[in-house]
């Protein structure tokens, strides 16, 4: 069973190092506009614009945190057994980075499914 706080852990460290932390709008690969760590939206639901104030690395690693726990519950959700903290980790970064409807039809959820872990 997975330590929930600990993919937490484990998710905000990654992300961080791997999105880097970015305190104004940008435009990510995608040519969306981005702030913090990654984030498209603000907590209230508002997209990010190109003309949005700053904000300070504790307000992104705080949308990162919300974003992280909506992830851990779809991917649990999606998930039809049990897994462990580096599993969980490693299929929320991926629910991160393709969104939650691609990877609920990945291979990876249907060999995690299936208990075909080492694919």
């Amino acid at each position: 069973m997975a330590n929930i706080e600990k993919v937490k852990i484990i998710l905000v460290d990654f992300l961080s190092r791997e999105e880097g932390v970015k305190l104004e709008p940008y435009l990510c690969q995608a040519n969306v506009p981005t702030i913090g760590i990654g984030a498209t939206s603000y907590p209230d639901g508002r997209k990010v614009t190109m003309v949005d104030p700053p904000i300070t690395k504790e307000e992104a690693e705080q949308m990162l945190l919300r974003e992280i726990e909506s992830y851990i519950k779809a991917v649990l959700k999606a998930v039809n057994s049990n897994c462990g903290t580096n599993q969980l980790a490693a299929m929320v970064t991926l629910a991160y980075n393709i969104g939650i409807t691609g990877f609920t039809g990945s291979t990876v959820c249907r060999a995690h499914n299936s208990g075909d872990f080492a694919a």
